[in-house]
């Protein structure tokens, strides 16, 4: 009886946490926000209007959702009490019912939390937040070719829908994967765990042990925090954040996955944790290699040489992609995209072109390749086009010279020196020298490993998060930014601000400036 088990638990394991979550406006959700802050704190959005997301009416009954997708679609029902799937082959048709049965004639506590319904009509009736939309790499690297012929992860839009009573133990969303979380009616209780490495290997040992169904995860760490989400609220909840959800009343809720660049090195350390513990492919994010391959040749495009606006966030998101990637072709378990020839070289390449960006290399300029369209001297665009196609392919012969060249290069570590001025005090700067990898810190505005977003220092013990979200300066900010074309975009960067030149379909040339930097902003889109 979990219910009983949360109930009887020592007062001590569950208590509230200053600053967790951050109760935020929906327009203060933003971009900018993720540039100065990342993405380590829960977000709870208590009115949910301004997030710029759709939902159905608070009316809408499971059995008007049964009649907009068909009683005859299966669903996953799983029994509470057990913690496992049960009555694999249900319909919509047999769930309706239970659902709507009283609850003193329910003989038993059932729950459905995993009905995905990207390929239903319901999805016409909603809209991720925002933020989500341009954050989520399924909407900002995965080919828009692929994604009309659907193929691409369908794990944007579940409908979660619990009886009283309901719960779901401790876990971490797949892939390290990032939650948006709609109670669209009813109510839930959150138990958030921070993804410390000590509680990480904790949930490890506590998830193999066999009396895990008998052990509350909650009183194994130092902190559990109880989060209440009432009907009508939204919660963002980062990667790797470890949780368990009851249910105090019957209840319906949207929500879904998404992987982004703020949380890359995390993400992996979930999947890795996924291998560890055997995971089936079904319980993991699909085409999670492919995605991320995805996001690699998105990242690429940013990539100039001797780049003086690179952000710290986007050196170690591109650096932890091509760590990871690497480690995948060198164990060969890496099952190449489609149309993609040789990763391997292509992995190369992007490594080199991430050392000349950060001026580590110089190179004849006639040798570089050409990954966007230049700009010639008067600022008009030259005819050259993106060097790579769709998969991220290099269609010119010429990057083969560069690599025979830049040989020797290849074995020093990535060492990085970054100075970034605070506008609060304009007459000093901070440099950091440091070499990104999963679990570097690349904080250039408090320097120790975790930090409140008010700056104040926390103790806590070292965090695995801290290699995936760098908090800014304060005076780094980020225009408004346009939509872009997953397919059909070249980038190109001038000295002050960086320029998106679209196919000759497309009638404007649009330019945005982030602080005399390039920021994550640009691999993201409305």
């Amino acid at each position: 009886d979990y219910e009983t088990m949360i109930l009887s638990c020592s007062d001590n394991a569950i208590k509230q946490k200053e600053g967790i979550p951050l109760r935020l406006r929906g327009e203060d959700v933003t971009i900018e926000y993720f540039e100065r802050n990342g993405f380590r704190v829960p977000i709870l959005i208590e009115d949910s209007s301004t997030l710029g997301m759709k939902m159905p009416p608070n009316t809408l009954t499971v059995k008007a959702i049964k009649d907009m997708i068909g009683g005859s679609v299966p669903v996953s029902v799983i029994r509470v009490a057990l913690q496992q799937q049960y009555f694999p082959d249900w319909t919509m048709d047999q769930w309706a019912a239970y659902y709507h049965t009283p609850a003193t004639k329910r003989t038993e506590v059932l729950n459905v939390i995993s009905l995905e319904i990207s390929d239903t009509p319901l999805r016409d009736h909603l809209e991720a937040p925002r933020i989500v939309r341009e954050l989520d790499w399924i909407e900002t690297v995965w080919p828009k070719s692929q994604k009309q012929q659907n193929i691409y992860p369908k794990v944007q839009y579940y409908c979660l829908m619990s009886v009283k009573g309901s719960y779901t133990d401790f876990h971490i969303d797949f892939g390290g994967s990032s939650v948006w979380y709609h109670v669209l009616r009813g109510k839930k209780v959150f138990y958030l765990i921070e993804p410390t490495l000590e509680n990480v290997t904790k949930y490890k040992q506590w998830s193999k042990s066999s009396k895990q169904s008998k052990v509350w995860f909650g009183n194994m760490v130092s902190e559990c925090m109880e989060v209440i989400i009432e009907q009508g609220q939204t919660m963002l909840i980062p990667s790797g954040w470890i949780h368990a959800v009851s249910t105090p009343k019957d209840s319906l809720v949207f929500g879904g996955n998404f992987l982004h660049y703020y949380s890359v090195g995390l993400q992996f350390e979930i999947s890795r944790v996924e291998d560890e513990s055997n995971v089936e492919d079904k319980f993991r994010y699909p085409h999670f290699q492919r995605i991320n391959w995805y996001a690699l040749m998105r990242a690429s495009k940013m990539l100039k040489p001797h780049s003086p606006r690179l952000t710290p966030a986007m050196v170690q998101a591109v650096d932890s992609l091509l760590e990871n990637i690497s480690l995948w072709i060198e164990r060969g378990s890496f099952v190449a995209p489609p149309g993609v020839k040789d990763p391997k070289q292509m992995v190369e390449q992007i490594q080199y072109k991430l050392k000349e960006s950060l001026g580590l290399i110089d190179v004849d300029a006639s040798l570089r390749p050409k990954m966007a369209s230049p700009l010639s001297e008067n600022g008009s665009t030259t005819e050259e086009t993106d060097n790579t196609d769709e998969s991220g392919n290099v269609k010119k012969k010429t990057i083969k010279k560069v690599f025979k060249r830049a040989k020797v290069m290849d074995n020093f570590p990535l060492k990085v020196t970054l100075t970034v001025k605070d506008n609060a005090s304009s007459s000093s700067s901070n440099n950091h020298t440091h070499t990104p990898s999963l679990f570097t810190t690349n904080n250039t505005y408090n320097t120790h490993p975790h930090h409140q977003l008010d700056g104040s220092h926390t103790q806590t013990s070292e965090n695995i998060r801290k290699a995936t979200t760098i908090r800014l300066p304060t005076s780094a900010f980020v225009n408004k930014h346009d939509h872009y074309d997953n397919d059909d975009e070249d980038y190109d960067f001038s000295n002050t601000d960086y320029t998106t030149t679209s196919t000759p379909t497309k009638k404007s040339t649009r330019t945005r400036t982030i602080n005399n930097r390039t920021s994550m902003a640009f691999l993201t889109g409305d």
